[in-house]
């Protein structure tokens, strides 16, 4: 049975309206995001194919080490080297293109 709601199911217990906080993003804010995925993306085809399975494997299916280290038939103290490596490339990577867009402008 659905229930009726009435303003009074929206007001705190003083009687003051709840207040609801806009969690939208603005259009500026949106285009900054869209911009940093695109250079993450960038940055990640950059990277040699087993990185780039490394790094998708932990951070995007958060497989453990041990896991990975199953997938890419290598030890997980090399699967953690390899994930560090590519960490790292895509850091340099992004500071470069960051660096690169900024002499542009």
């Amino acid at each position: 049975k659905k229930k009726d709601l009435h303003l009074e199911d929206f007001r705190s217990d003083n009687g003051k309206e709840f207040e609801v906080e806009d969690t939208s993003i603005s259009i500026e804010e949106k285009m900054v995001l869209d911009s940093d995925r695109e250079l993450i993306l960038k940055c990640l085809e950059n990277l040699n194919y087993r990185q780039r399975e490394a790094i998708s494997l932990r951070i995007y299916s958060e497989e453990s080490y041990d896991n990975i280290a199953e997938v890419l038939n290598i030890s997980p103290s090399a699967t953690k080297s390899l994930i560090n490596r590519a960490k790292n490339a895509l850091v340099s990577c992004v500071k470069k293109c960051i660096k690169e867009g900024e002499e542009h402008e």
